[in-house]
């Protein structure tokens, strides 16, 4: 599994490389995209989706949340 995330990456784990580094390179990546693709051509084909409605957001009174 590892070998094939550095295969997308040009042989390393890692790439900061803008633009490549949520993208991939090579084979699986060109076959993971042909797949996505293909599942959403799919399953997806012809659905339509409602607009965000933005007006329904509330900032919180406080300011930031707490996360603990």
């Amino acid at each position: 599994m590892l070998s094939q995330i550095a295969a997308c990456h040009g042989g390393k784990l890692n790439d900061s490389r803008w633009g490549t580094r949520m993208r991939g390179e090579g084979e699986i990546a060109s076959t993971i995209n042909k797949l996505f693709k293909m599942a959403k051509k799919k399953y997806m084909a012809g659905k339509v989706y409602p607009d965000y409605d933005l007006s329904i957001f509330q900032r919180p009174q406080r300011g930031q949340l707490t996360l603990f």
